[in-house]
């Protein structure tokens, strides 16, 4: 399946017609007169293989910084949107734009999309831990609730409760049970 976005529908209209001049019926190709920035953020991860070839963003040297910044945009976008595995096919026709400097703005948009990658990683990392710590402080609050319940009562302290453990792990995880218990009470 291959899609092709420009934002000009004249040449969406072309690309049209070539594609069934030298396919007839197939439809395997659709086409799509639509932003190329806009259609990378809507089109999710479904392309092995990505061809950027966007017109010229610099036809002289005083927009060059701009230049720079929407070719790393770009391809920053594409980069993200792709398969995993996937290749990326970009091109400049800028006649102000240098090969050292399109390959630097590809780069750092690699780089920047690695950045953003391993951010959302540690984000979904730390949200789990929080929800982990959160589970674990309720339970240890339970044990506690447990453990005072049953010396009010009269029925246990420190001791009976490590004393009572049916084999050596059960005793250990009473240990480390009381210990986080009181490692608990001192954070408070």
């Amino acid at each position: 399946l291959v899609h092709s976005v420009d934002s000009s529908s004249r040449a969406i209209d072309i690309t049209r017609a070539n594609v069934e001049l030298n396919f007839p019926g197939d439809n395997r190709h659709e086409a799509y007169a639509e932003d190329a920035f806009k259609y990378l953020d809507a089109m999710g991860d479904n392309y092995d293989l990505i061809i950027l070839d966007p017109p010229a963003f610099a036809k002289h040297h005083k927009v060059l910084g701009n230049a720079m910044q929407g070719y790393k945009r770009i391809n920053a976008r594409a980069l993200s949107q792709i398969k995993s595995g996937g290749i990326l096919f970009t091109f400049s026709c800028s006649q102000a734009v240098n090969k050292e400097q399109f390959r630097t703005a590809i780069f750092s948009a690699a780089l920047q999309t690695e950045l953003e990658a391993a951010q959302a990683d540690l984000t979904a990392v730390k949200t789990e831990l929080e929800t982990a710590q959160a589970e674990l402080d309720v339970l240890n609050e339970k044990h506690k609730e447990r453990i005072q319940a049953m010396e009010e009562e009269g029925k246990v302290t420190y001791w009976e409760v490590i004393f009572q453990a049916n084999s050596f792990t059960d005793m250990l995880d009473r240990i480390n049970m009381m210990e986080e218990i009181a490692a608990s009470d001192q954070r408070r």
